[in-house]
């Protein structure tokens, strides 16, 4: 058996690379009670981001396996200097769109874990 690592889990750390903490991130349970409530703001954004992580899936399942391996090494980098830019282009897009999380107060005070005390 060969001790190289899977493409599995090279994708694994590609996608930890590129989206860090996002990857965990969930829309919050909201209960319906007073305070600022846009909860149409986690919608919109836990839209974008799985979106986001599917593409991000489906274009490197795409590539074949001399492409995949020749790109990247086994921490999940770009290690062909021909791709470096592109990639660094990729990962700025991928802040931009997702620079901020929603707060968690645009649920109002009934998300759950924070609810107030009224």
């Amino acid at each position: 058996m060969s001790n190289e690592p899977s493409r599995a889990y090279i994708t694994t750390k590609i996608l930890q690379r590129r989206y860090g903490r996002l990857l965990k991130w969930r829309k919050p349970v909201i209960h319906n009670i007073r305070g600022p409530y846009h909860p149409d703001v986690f919608d919109g954004f836990a839209f974008d981001l799985a979106l986001s992580i599917k593409v991000c899936k489906e274009t490197l399942q795409d590539m074949t396996d001399a492409e995949f391996f020749e790109r990247f090494d086994l921490r999940g980098e770009v290690s062909n200097p021909a791709h470096t830019m592109a990639e660094r282009l990729t990962l700025s897009e991928l802040r931009a769109v997702f620079k901020q999380e929603p707060v968690w107060f645009a649920g109002g005070f009934g998300v759950e874990g924070r609810e107030a005390d009224l």
